[in-house]
């Protein structure tokens, strides 16, 4: 997802979602037999790492849509090159028309907000755009908090599907014994990843499922396959900062 915010070097912040975190949403909706249809939106996509995610899955599902929208117009070019698609440029939190003319049109969102977004992008996907579909990536912290409490039971039902190992989201500048950034050859910060001292589930929102609101653990992911997929994001992180996108996607792409 990208948000707006401070950023070495840009106006925005952009935090892949590591494979592993999508593959197992994914793989309990397709064990839980959850009908998801055949239009899906990542409204705060990023780089698209979870578009493709879904893609790969669901690669036999030709009649599977998939719409990639986010607030960076930096990352048009960068999906295009990495998806295969530009998707869209829209801040669709602050583009009240825009959600009402697409009421309806989507059967499934899957989106990773930032924290303070979170509450806003729940409200605008099934308040504005009544998706039956929604699965939000949420920090455990999400559930405290007394108005958020009462928010919370406002809402439909939810079934809380929770990781069991933290995933890594950011990437900051590797600093020397001075605290000053690390530069590459190109004189670009090298980024490095960094915990958010964070545990994650998924909250999905089913329409009309009628149900109370329940915890499901999903399974423990291989430590290795945790940190392919870490390396993944850092490397489009660092790909993003240093300017050499289109290089090192064609990279990653050879050796897939």
């Amino acid at each position: 997802m990208s948000k707006a915010g401070a950023k070495l070097g840009g106006d925005f912040e952009d935090f892949p979602t590591p494979r592993y975190v999508t593959e197992l949403l994914l793989d309990w909706l397709l064990e839980n037999d959850i009908q998801t249809g055949n239009a899906w939106i990542d409204p705060m996509a990023g780089f698209g790492h979870m578009v493709k995610t879904i893609r790969q899955l669901y690669h036999s599902e030709p009649s599977l849509h998939l719409w990639a929208v986010d607030i960076n117009p930096a990352n048009t070019k960068r999906r295009e090159s990495y998806i295969g698609w530009p998707g869209s440029t829209c801040d669709f939190l602050a583009e009240f028309s825009q959600r009402i003319t697409s009421r309806n049109r989507y059967s499934c969102a899957i989106v990773n907000p930032a924290f303070s977004l979170t509450q806003q992008c729940v409200d605008a996907l099934i308040d504005d755009m009544a998706v039956p579909v929604v699965a939000v990536l949420i920090r455990q912290g999400f559930l405290a908090s007394g108005t958020r409490r009462e928010w919370w039971d406002a809402r439909p039902s939810a079934e809380l599907l929770q990781l069991p190992n933290r995933p890594i989201f950011r990437y900051v500048p590797k600093l020397d014994k001075d605290k000053q950034p690390v530069l590459d050859a190109d004189g670009n910060p090298i980024m490095v990843p960094r915990s958010d001292s964070a545990d994650y589930m998924w909250a999905l929102w089913r329409m009309g499922a009628n149900k109370d609101t329940t915890v499901h653990w999903l399974p423990k992911v291989p430590k290795e396959r945790r940190a392919r997929d870490h390396a993944e994001c850092h490397r489009l992180v660092q790909a993003a900062e240093s300017g050499r996108w289109a290089e090192v996607v064609e990279e990653m792409r050879r050796v897939a």
